[in-house]
């Protein structure tokens, strides 16, 4: 896992989800949680398409600042 992480520069809870059962009972907090899938479904196009055009510059800025803040506190091997 660590060689894959290392490789991909990620982390496993990119690359892993957990969808328990829905008989499954588990303790709220249990580490799995973590990698737990949402419930709630997020419809990324129709959230998109309901930004002002004004706005989508502003957005994407952000998430590239996101993105970078994110790549430069990763450790390359």
């Amino acid at each position: 896992m660590e060689r894959l992480c290392l490789l991909l520069k990620c982390t496993p809870h990119d690359i892993m989800e957990w969808n328990p059962e829905s008989l499954t009972d588990f303790d709220k907090s249990h580490p799995l949680n973590e990698i737990r899938r949402p419930t709630n479904e997020v419809d990324l196009v129709k959230t998109i398409s309901s930004i002002p055009l004004g706005k989508l510059e502003e957005i994407e800025n952000l998430i590239k600042e996101n993105i970078d803040k994110s790549h430069s506190s990763r450790v390359d091997p």
